[in-house]
């Protein structure tokens, strides 16, 4: 957004000026390699374990609609296999990136993550079947991304639907439920 090029300015003033920036900024580096390792592990997965020998992508979808069907805390948990346990991964690693994103937003006195957005992104995380819920960018109140699984299993379609419905319907009324501060619109853009 057009407030990026002024944040990036005062997170590289921050690292320059601050003792401690060094270490919350390789944390952040260490968390944020740790995030995409499991995400390329899930992709990994995909292609060469149990759901690549499969006649087609139903034993997959199935498997991820049964994690988004459940409470995240539960994934990690046997009942949910190597799915599970890389979901769950996947969703912990996201949080932890978004909590130091706000720990260097708070130190660079920049908002990265604005608190409008972190009452929108959380709640989003507590719709059933959302696996991560981030700010694309830097700041600006203008856009957030959430990744959903499947949360139900009909055969016919992907069970995405039924996520993402509950997801849109949860933003349509943002604007009454919101805490304060809190964006005027939120909008679903599909991808």
């Amino acid at each position: 957004g057009a407030n990026t090029p002024s944040m990036v300015k005062k997170v590289q003033a921050w690292k320059k000026a601050s003792a401690d920036a060094a270490e919350l900024w390789a944390t952040y580096a260490k968390a944020s390699r740790e995030l995409q390792g499991s995400l390329q592990a899930l992709c990994e997965y995909h292609r060469t374990g149990y759901y690549s020998h499969s006649l087609n992508d139903k034993a997959w979808l199935f498997a991820l609609a049964k994690c988004g069907a459940a409470d995240p805390e539960t994934w990690a948990s046997g009942d949910f296999g190597d799915m599970g346990r890389r979901l769950a991964a996947i969703r912990s690693g996201s949080i932890e990136l978004r909590r130091l994103l706000r720990a260097i937003s708070t130190a660079a006195d920049t908002p990265i993550e604005p608190p409008e957005q972190t009452y929108l992104l959380d709640a989003t995380l507590k719709v059933r079947g959302v696996l991560m819920a981030v700010v694309p960018g830097a700041g600006g109140n203008d856009a957030v991304i959430a990744l959903i699984l499947p949360s139900e299993w009909g055969g016919a379609t992907n069970g995405a639907d039924s996520t993402r419905s509950r997801v849109a319907s949860m933003w349509q009324g943002w604007p009454q439920v919101a805490p304060s501060p809190a964006p005027s619109v939120v909008c679903e853009l599909l991808v």
